[in-house]
Order: C-alpha cells, then structure tokens, then sequence
C-alpha cells in the first residue's frame, strides 16, 4: 500500500474487476511519480446507475453532486410507482461478452437510499428505493441512453441520449448525440445535440455547475473528434482507415444556452513512441488498429484543484487536464498550451471505468472500477472469479 511503485499488489474478485485507489503526490506543485494504490471494494457492472444517498449526496461516475437531492427524492416519491425491479444478478450473455442482467439486490434499512437507473435497453429512466426494490418514480423519454443521467435536487434528470433518427458520422461504443434536460412529468427543458461530421458525443459528462432551470453554470462533456487520416499520420499514427480516420478525445464545456465555451483537444498532447507523462503516445493501446483508439468512458470534475480527470479504456489510462489552460482548437501543433498535466495508470489499469476524485490532503487522489479484460467469450467462473 505504502510502496513507492505504483501497483502494490492485486486482489482478484469475481469476473476480475475490482476497484483501486490512487494517489498522485505533488499535482499541484508539479507532478512526481510518486503514487500508491490500495484496494477499496470490488462490484460488478451492468447499467448506467446511480445512488441518491439518504444525505442527499449523488454517487456517480461522472461527477455530479452538487446541490441537495434528499427533498427532491421525498417529493417523487410514490409518483410514479411502476413496479419493482428486484432479483437476478447471475451474467448473461451479451453480445459475445459478460455482462450482468438487470436487477437491485435489496438493501438494508434506511440508509440504502435510492438508485437512478438509465437501463440500456429502454428510453425511461427509473428512481427506485434501494432499501425494497420499488421504482418510486419514472421518467418517459423519447431515447435511448447515452450511458449517463443525474438528478437535480428541482426533480429534473440531466441525460446523456441517443437519438437513433440522427446520422453518426462518429461510430463508436457508448455514442450518444444530445444531452437534455427533463422535469418530473418527463418535459423537455434543455436539449443540446453534438453529432455531426467531426464530433459526437459518448459516455460521460460532469454536471459542474449546470443548472437549466435558473439559466447559469456549465457542465463538462465527452466527445469523440475524427481526424483525417492525413491529419492523423502527420501527428504520428501508424493506422488509419481512410474511411473511419482516428477519434481523439474532446472535452466541451457547455453553458445553459447550449453554447460551447470552452474546449480541450487529444489531439495537440500527443506522440509518437515518446516516454512523456505529458504526452500520449498515439499507437498505444489496445486501440492502436482502431479508429476508436482511447474509448474514453469516464469524465469527472475536481473542483478544488480546477482539473478533469478523464479514463481511457483502451489506452488503460487515467488523464488530468488543467481546466484553467486556455481554450483550444483540435490542431495547435506547437502553440498548444500545456493542459495535459499527467497520465497515469498504463501496465496498471486494465479498460477501467468510472474514476471518481477522493479528498486528500496531499496531491490528487482519485478511484477507478478496473475492469480487466477476459480471455474467453464465455460467463463461466468458477469459485475463485476465474473465468472458466
């Protein structure tokens, strides 16, 4: 745990995931690689899902707390109630992977709080009571999901969407094209759509300060840019399908007028075959022989060091960008401000999700759920977790 490597040891659970905890020494003061990880829990994954606590704070993957929702919860409660979503949590097959049926094993008392769920396989999004398994209210929409949902404590959900009548020019997992804002009787009152020739959206925003009903604040979003492959040579890569080019990471800062106002682009933080924690290598990855090469799927704000943390699937990274850089255009070259502060997690990480930011006294702290890769198709384990 206290060792200066990076990765003391690993505790395999069942299917191979379990979560770390990471500390980064001296961020704020210029970053050392003087980092130590332990573990914090294990779980497994399936849906978009996210816990509303008795206290009101929101647990989720991609930032997202903020203001009280304990009154807004009470208030919904009974609304809606539609059924219970209880039971079966044994792997089923899905689409030549393992991934885990939908069900809300019961909690215990109380302080279970509540779930906001956004299944994958519905456009409703439900909030159901942890403690029974009783969906206290619904919310009706017109889309599928985009892979993340929050609630404000005014009852509204803020969803990340996929509107399937739109044409992506951008194909990649976890895509998604709008993200709009609902009120408790499901009308729309924010709706911004990014899906067109260069970006698209996927997987993860951070609500920062966001608030559509009072007209102010701005959130962070994940998108994809497609570069040519011209573009993409110049900067290094070695493959490239001229028809698909190559996704770089993109985060968009977005105000309540639907106005882009801020941006950070891969693109300018990258090399070929460096060694630099400032730099990402662009044939790394399991993603170097794809257009989708990072497949980045987490997004979260620290607010108190002005940074965002952004996971990278494929590249089995965690990245931190300095939000008080300057904004950016996606091909600066050699006028691009340094904002890519670290990245971390390479040899260590294996297509981890979800990293949310610790408070720590010292440098940066954050968690990521590892998901490890399997070796075979099947949902066999045995009674140690190993895939059979």
């Amino acid at each position: 745990h206290d060792r200066p490597t990076p990765l003391a040891f690993v505790l395999y659970t069942h299917m191979r995931r379990f979560f770390v905890l990471v500390s980064i020494a001296g961020l704020a003061n210029g970053i050392e690689l003087s980092s130590r990880v332990s573990i914090a829990g294990s779980a497994s994954s399936s849906n978009v899902v996210q816990q509303v606590n008795t206290s009101g704070r929101v647990s989720s993957g991609g930032g997202g707390g903020g203001s009280s929702r304990q009154a807004a919860r009470r208030s919904l409660e009974g609304a809606s109630t539609s059924g219970t979503i209880i039971g079966c949590t044994n792997p089923v097959q899905v689409q030549g992977g393992c991934a885990a049926s939908l069900g809300l094993l019961k909690g215990d008392g109380q302080e279970a709080g509540y779930l906001l769920i956004t299944p994958h396989t519905s456009t409703d999004v439900y909030l159901v009571d942890a403690s029974s398994g009783d969906i206290t209210h619904t919310w009706r929409t017109p889309y599928g999901t985009g892979h993340a949902v929050y609630l404000t404590a005014d009852n509204d959900i803020v969803r990340l969407e996929n509107d399937l009548e739109l044409e992506a020019n951008i194909s990649l997992r976890g895509g998604a094209s709008t993200i709009s804002v609902y009120d408790d009787a499901g009308e729309l009152l924010f709706r911004k759509v990014i899906n067109n020739e260069t970006h698209r959206l996927h997987h993860q925003f951070d609500m920062h300060t966001f608030d559509a009903r009072a007209g102010n604040g701005t959130l962070f979003a994940l998108a994809a840019y497609k570069l040519s492959c011209e573009e993409a040579t110049e900067l290094g890569r070695t493959s490239c399908e001229e028809e698909d080019g190559l996704y770089v990471e993109a985060v968009l800062e977005i105000d309540t007028e639907g106005d882009v106002v801020w941006e950070w682009y891969m693109s300018n933080h990258v090399c070929d075959g460096c060694d630099n924690l400032t730099k990402v290598p662009i044939n790394s990855g399991s993603g170097n022989q794809q257009a989708d090469w990072v497949h980045a799927n987490s997004l979260v704000y620290d607010a108190e060091k002005d940074v965002l943390l952004m996971g990278g699937a494929y590249t089995d990274e965690v990245y931190v960008i300095n939000h008080t850089s300057p904004s950016e255009t996606p091909l600066m070259g050699d006028g691009a401000p340094a904002s890519l502060l670290y990245r971390f997690g390479a040899g260590r990480f294996g297509e981890q999700y979800d990293v949310r930011v610790l408070s720590c006294e010292d440098g940066l702290c954050f968690t990521v759920f590892n998901n490890g890769r399997y070796e075979k198709s099947g949902c066999s384990f045995d009674g140690n977790g190993v895939q059979e």
